[in-house]
């Protein structure tokens, strides 16, 4: 499967999801599982072989193409700001989201990227946006919506300043504003419950605090 692969044209993807969504679904994720066997590859080879700038180079370029090309398959809206333009811009995420498959898939992707990018403050954007239709129900702490949550806290420590205050501003306008935090309290209580959003939340406001913002 080539780097270039992954993206395709959104019209058509969100076509299918509509005709044939689980179908749909799984063949973008099992995609995009199969790149990230591909990025695995590529760090593999950095990390055990003595390799030459040039080959290193290369192979940190196709890194890269192979993170843009998962990302693509996400289908995140475009663009540099986190007030969404096409009221249905989270569709296809979130409907990844909701799976299992789907939460290892986006977890594993985020984990693998080691600094913020564009792709990665789109994604951090949409679960701000959406922290109830994600985190509503409980989940348990082995779950995998919990290693999402973990992988997005971990991502939010990567922001600076200027992709915090967008972060901030994704969860103001997002269904909090609306349907109130979908924070599990009791979840410290039961070992076998995990808070997702709780957690999402510290992160941000202790990167926030951290870097100065007094929030």
């Amino acid at each position: 499967l080539s780097a270039g692969s992954g993206g395709g044209n959104k019209g058509e993807n969100q076509k299918s999801l509509d005709q044939e969504p689980l179908l749909a679904a799984r063949v973008m994720i099992e995609d995009g599982l199969s790149l990230l066997l591909d990025v695995d590859d590529v760090d593999r080879i950095l990390e055990e072989r003595e390799v030459d700038e040039e080959d290193r180079e290369e192979l940190t370029k196709r890194r890269s193409a192979l993170l843009e090309s998962i990302a693509s398959s996400f289908h995140l809206p475009s663009g540099n700001s986190p007030v969404l333009q096409e009221k249905d811009g989270d569709s296809v995420f979130l409907y990844l989201a909701h799976l299992r498959k789907g939460q290892k898939l986006i977890s594993s992707f985020l984990n693998l990227c080691h600094e913020a990018q564009s792709y990665t403050n789109q994604i951090l954007w949409s679960v701000f946006r959406n922290m109830n239709l994600l985190f509503q129900d409980p989940h348990r702490s082995n779950s995998p919506m919990a290693g999402l949550s973990a992988a997005v806290a971990k991502s939010i420590a990567n922001l600076n300043i200027s992709d915090v205050c967008m972060s901030l501003t994704a969860f103001l306008i997002g269904d909090c504003k609306s349907d109130g935090l979908p924070i599990k309290p009791t979840a410290e209580f039961d070992p076998n419950l995990f808070d997702c959003a709780g957690q999402i939340l510290c992160a941000l406001l202790s990167r926030a605090s951290g870097l100065g913002l007094g929030v």
